[in-house]
């Protein structure tokens, strides 16, 4: 049902709304509350720099294309070609484009699943690009990754207590049992602490498969 305006015109109708345009969203209040006192937000210079989390400069990926009975190299497809982004300590960055414009071939570059063409990777001050040996899998501590589709990245044949056991088991040094309780801790973290630690993956739902996947990222 609608309702009348009021006949008296003196005051602020009642009973009656209106859309804002986006140039009129000022008068919403924003300006009035800085006029009348309130600081205004700091110029990006007066704002202290954070350390950066992750550099990437000119990160590039070209895959070889091949053709003929010998399988030559004929060719080659430029996956990802020159990005850079800087990832300030504390902050978080989405990277969008549609499918197969190389956002996960990026984000695997970033942690050395596959190795780039060019360009490099600066991680908590380390440029991991040049990391080889013990010194890259010490490096992976810093760096843990999601995948997408959960159930492809974990192994069927692992229990959920194995998957998130085994980076406890790579990069430290804890016992069965104190890596068992810190296994339980994890999986409470994640919401997932009555789930028995002998299940297998294909006994979880997708959303219980994913966190099963974050609580092996916050592992290590």
């Amino acid at each position: 049902p609608t309702r009348e305006p009021d006949e008296d015109h003196s005051g602020p109708a009642t009973g009656w709304a209106r859309c804002l345009r986006q140039d009129e969203l000022h008068l919403a209040g924003v300006e009035s509350a800085r006029d009348a006192g309130s600081p205004a937000p700091p110029a990006p210079s007066d704002v202290p720099a954070q350390p950066l989390a992750l550099s990437v400069e000119n990160l590039a990926k070209r895959f070889p294309t091949r053709s003929g009975v010998l399988q030559r190299v004929t060719g080659g497809v430029d996956a990802v070609d020159g990005v850079s982004l800087d990832i300030p300590a504390g902050t978080t960055l989405g990277l969008v484009g549609e499918s197969g414009s190389g956002k996960s071939t990026l984000a695997r570059m970033v942690v050395r699943i596959i190795e780039p063409s060019a360009g490099s990777v600066v991680v908590d001050g380390t440029d991991v690009t040049v990391l080889s040996g013990a010194e890259l899998g010490r490096s992976r501590r810093q760096m843990q990754m999601v995948f997408q589709d959960p159930y492809s990245s974990l192994d069927p044949s692992h229990t959920i207590g194995d998957t998130v056991s085994e980076p406890l088991v790579l990069h430290t040094d804890l016992k069965n049992e104190a890596r068992r309780e810190r296994t339980r801790e994890l999986l409470a973290l994640v919401g997932l602490g009555d789930v028995p630690l002998d299940r297998y993956p294909h006994q979880l739902s997708g959303g219980q498969r994913q966190r099963i996947a974050i609580a092996r990222g916050l592992a290590v």
